[in-house]
């Protein structure tokens, strides 16, 4: 056992001389793991060069093992001291492609050893970065929940926010539906884009919540509706989701469905006589739920009064504009009167009456010929366009529309022979299945009235 260690030992030292003596590279091998790879991901390298024996030693020589990688940056060098010698770095390409990286095992003071480096080059497959997975954008909504009557239309903003979203610069829902469950009780057909910058973004939407969505909920026996958007932003994807729970009118979130202002003739308009006495406007305001009304009266967009109740207990308030100070009577012409709600947020548009200032009475107006809709003309749910004939001298024209009662119910100011009513407005102020009348007023540059149409009435929703 002596002699076979010893001999073992007389091996070794052999050995170890022999592999100290420098040399020529009889090989190089060179790997790359993982491959392939993605642009940015570090790749390891591992080189390993075996020398032939020579006359010099291995630091006389300076045989070294060198790695190159054909994209710009700089070779790896390593030194080595024994034969075989082996080195590792780590690489990553910044561009996509079939790479190609050779290894080479030199010895730079020794030439005749050998004639020629011995090399080895591999080829290492990069791919294009893959996106962000769809987990890491987020899709948020807000409110996440909220309580609405039950029996009416409603109305409400919601504000989506987008983060994450990597490269992409839109997030786009091309639908939102009212679910139960799996079950869909109805849809909004009105496509939600956000404009995104660094993969974030924002944006709102005007929601019409349909009865029709509540009656089939409580039809169903539930009083939860969940309305659902999916979003997409190139590979990414995500849903939103807004819990509507139906409540009463009065635990419903605070809010004015509806607002009419009329004078004390019930009409949208009156005439009185120049420093006569000043006309009495009313705010009539329907609202659900508790919360601080704010809001002023304003004349020809002027503040005269403003407004703070708390409102509790109740669906319905009527306001009066102020005796002191009072509407001004003093300049002939037209004058606008509205009622400006500042909070809570109104989701409705804001309607507006005219009082007529004269000299000694109103001037006898001329006929405006109404075009379309016809007289008695039962109208779809939808875009509702009204037409007239232009009046000569006429600068703007007043619309206006009254209920079967002839109460005012909503008014507008438009410049050309037509209107459109918003699709808030045709839904919540002009509840279908109803009659109503509308009729134009046309004014001159001076305010003035100048010309009137008779009136002429329809159906909604048939």
């Amino acid at each position: 056992m002596r002699t076979r260690s010893l001999a073992t030992m007389l091996a070794a030292a052999v050995a170890t001389l022999l592999s100290a003596l420098p040399a020529a590279a009889a090989g190089v091998e060179l790997s790359a793991s993982p491959n392939p790879v993605q642009v940015g991901q570090p790749a390891s390298f591992v080189v390993q060069g075996t020398f032939s024996s020579g006359d010099l030693t291995f630091t006389q020589a300076q045989c070294k093992l060198t790695i190159t990688f054909f994209d710009g940056t700089p070779a790896f060098e390593h030194p080595c001291a024994a034969s075989p010698c082996s080195a590792s770095t780590t690489h990553a390409f910044t561009t996509a492609g079939a790479k190609t990286v050779v290894g080479l095992a030199t010895c730079p003071l020794a030439p005749s050893y050998p004639a020629a480096p011995t090399s080895k080059s591999i080829t290492v497959n990069v791919s294009a970065k893959s996106p962000t997975p769809s987990a890491s954008a987020v899709f948020n909504v807000s409110p996440g929940s909220i309580q609405l009557p039950p029996g009416q239309n409603v109305v409400r903003t919601l504000t989506y926010q987008v983060n994450g979203a990597g490269g992409a610069t839109t997030a786009t829902s091309a639908a939102g539906e009212f679910l139960v469950g799996s079950e869909r009780l109805g849809s909004s057909l009105q496509a939600v884009t956000v404009l995104l910058a660094g993969g974030s973004g924002l944006v709102t939407e005007l929601l019409l919540v349909p009865v029709a969505v509540f009656r089939k909920a409580l039809d169903r026996g539930v009083n939860s509706v969940d309305y659902v958007r999916t979003f997409t932003a190139g590979a990414l994807s995500g849903k939103t989701r807004v819990a509507l729970r139906i409540t009463t009118a009065a635990a419903a979130d605070f809010e004015v469905r509806r607002l009419e202002l009329y004078f004390e003739n019930r009409q949208a308009e009156v005439t009185v006589p120049r420093s006569g006495a000043a006309p009495k406007a009313f705010a009539e305001i329907s609202f659900n739920g508790s919360g601080l009304l704010q809001g002023f009266w304003e004349v020809d967009g002027r503040e005269i009064q403003r407004v703070v109740r708390q409102l509790a207990f109740g669906d319905r308030l009527v306001l009066e504009t102020p005796a002191t100070p009072a509407l001004p009577t003093f300049e002939t012409g037209a004058h606008v009167v509205r009622f400006v709600v500042t909070g809570p947020r109104l989701e409705i548009a804001l309607p507006s009456i005219v009082y007529f200032v004269t000299e000694g009475g109103a001037a006898e107006p001329f006929g405006i010929a109404l075009q379309e809709p016809a007289d008695g003309a039962a109208l779809p749910v939808g875009p509702l366009r009204f037409t007239w004939e232009k009046s000569g001298g006429a600068a703007f024209f007043l619309v206006q529309f009254f209920d079967a009662e002839e109460r005012l119910v909503f008014s507008a100011y438009t410049e050309g022979p037509s209107y459109q009513l918003p699709r808030i407005v045709d839904l919540d102020a002009l509840p279908a299945g109803k009659s109503y009348f509308w009729k134009v007023s046309a004014f001159d540059a001076e305010n003035n009235r100048r010309a009137e149409s008779a009136r002429r009435s329809f159906v909604f929703g048939k």
